[in-house]
């Protein structure tokens, strides 16, 4: 938010606001809070939803820029993220809903077809996954990604900035 007068060192990233709804009850009426009025302890393993339309963007980003994954990490001293889609348990599809999780891996191996991660979160909606599992999946499942190199974290949204000199 704001323009280029208003950023600084502190501020000059790509940020956000996050507000919640503390219960359902909260979200019916409308009634959100600041993303601080949460515990601290509260927060090692959140649940962030996101709009389909958020969702499908996101996607489309991670497909478009995915050579740009590819290369960087198999780069010395690269590492990379990789969110996940994955199919729900049957307990807990519900009529009308993607019935998708988006979940966080460590990229071990990541080619224009498969990638291969180390599951770094604990599912919510998937039982028999666990953190430290270890997977393969086709690409298409891609949801986003992160690639940790030359001291930037690059996402498909700025991978403008490898292009920079």
């Amino acid at each position: 938010m704001g323009g280029a007068e208003d950023r600084d060192e502190a501020h000059n990233q790509n940020t956000g606001i996050i507000f919640i709804y503390h219960s359902e009850k909260a979200y019916e009426k409308q009634k959100y809070s600041l993303i601080t009025s949460i515990k601290e302890s509260a927060m090692e393993n959140p649940l962030l939803f996101f709009t389909d339309k958020e969702t499908e963007r996101l996607n489309a980003m991670a497909h478009e820029q995915l050579s740009y994954l590819i290369e960087g990490s198999q780069k010395e001293g690269s590492s990379a993220l990789a969110k996940i889609s994955l199919t729900v348990d049957e307990e807990f599809k519900e009529e009308g809903n993607s019935n998708l999780e988006h979940i966080w891996f460590k990229v071990e191996k990541v080619t224009e077809d498969s990638i291969t991660g180390v599951l770094i979160q604990e599912p919510y909606y998937i039982k028999n996954m666990h953190e430290d599992s270890v997977g393969t999946y086709p690409t298409r499942l891609i949801t986003d990604w992160k690639l940790y190199t030359d001291g930037q974290v690059i996402s498909p949204d700025d991978v403008y900035l490898l292009k920079l000199p």
